[in-house]
């Protein structure tokens, strides 16, 4: 029978300009080229399958995505042909597999020292607590840093690098996979490069059950959503600077959801609307309906912005209709 489609459920904009994304259940890889208007089916990821490529990041001439449910680290070279990770020389390559402490990914970052790559999430069906997952993609080498040496009994959703190399990571007390939430509110904390150690947590909104998505803005706060609430956070100072502006009427917001344009304004995708927040007021202005729906997404490539509603992709250029 026919359908509506495999729901997308990431992007990236690959080194080569291409916008590449992930559909889920079952999962395919795809690109889209803008300079040549074509979209290409690249088809499944050996070991994939029914899961989906949960989150990606580029560093140097590379994609690295991770994967659902085998917690599973890519990387796809994106100068060599894909061909879906299956025979004697794989591309993309496994480069490590965390099944239970990173079983359900939801956020992955390339490291500003240009040679290592994140990811993290959710951990393994019925338990509580994910991990940070790290390969370093000169050396080869693969390092987990499990929830108990993190936040314990929280899981990291949302990633992001501050210049001087420290990680600001958001956490969830959700236990998706059928275990037993034991912390009360999610927290945003720094990471300490060279010792892996964190070293400063704070909750941006009380009671609030995650932070789905983190930014670095012009201003060097990092920006977030807790509750439906943004909120500025002061890494430097170790200080919130603000948590009290709602954008629930917007929807909620997609993940990662929030990117800095190229005027130095935020950009959020929610479920109903792309908003534009101004870093330092935090004044928000909407910027285009989705009546569509927003489901994931955004990427920016050459000031336009490509999103996913469900099975489909979609691009906005401000100013100009979608």
């Amino acid at each position: 029978f026919q359908s509506g489609g495999a729901m997308l459920t990431s992007l990236i904009v690959g080194p080569d300009g291409v916008v590449y994304g992930s559909s889920a259940h079952p999962m395919h890889f795809f690109g889209y080229d803008p300079a040549a208007d074509k979209l290409t089916d690249l088809g499944p990821i050996n070991r994939v399958g029914g899961g989906n490529f949960c989150a990606m990041a580029v560093q140097g001439k590379s994609v690295a995505a991770a994967s659902y449910s085998n917690g599973i680290f890519h990387v796809y070279d994106t100068t060599r042909t894909f061909n879906g990770g299956f025979g004697n020389d794989p591309n993309p390559r496994e480069v490590a597999e965390w099944h239970r402490d990173i079983c359900r990914p939801r956020a992955c970052l390339a490291h500003p020292n240009g040679e290592d790559v994140m990811m993290a999430g959710f951990a393994g069906y019925g338990l509580c607590g994910g991990g940070l997952g790290i390969y370093n993609l000169k050396t080869e080498q693969a390092t987990l840093i499990d929830h108990e040496h993190l936040i314990p009994n929280q899981s990291t959703i949302a990633l992001v690098a501050l210049p001087d190399g420290r990680v600001v990571g958001g956490t969830s007390i959700a236990t998706p996979g059928g275990g037993h939430a034991l912390a009360k509110e999610a927290v945003v904390y720094i990471l300490d490069w060279k010792t892996k150690q964190v070293v400063f947590q704070v909750a941006p909104q009380a009671g609030a059950a995650e932070v789905p998505s983190l930014v670095l803005g012009p201003d060097s706060l990092v920006y977030g959503l807790a509750g439906g609430r943004l909120f500025a956070f002061d890494p430097a100072q170790r200080k919130l600077v603000r948590n009290d502006v709602d954008l629930s009427e917007y929807g909620s917001i997609v993940r990662p959801g929030m990117v800095l344009g190229p005027d130095k304004m935020i950009y959020g995708a929610m479920t109903g609307a792309i908003v534009k927040i101004a870093p330092g007021s935090c004044a928000v202005t909407k910027v285009a309906d989705a009546p569509m729906g927003i489901t994931a997404g955004p990427v920016l490539k050459d000031g336009r912005f490509y999103f996913a509603s469900r099975a489909s992709l979609w691009s906005y250029e401000p100013g100009v209709k979608p």
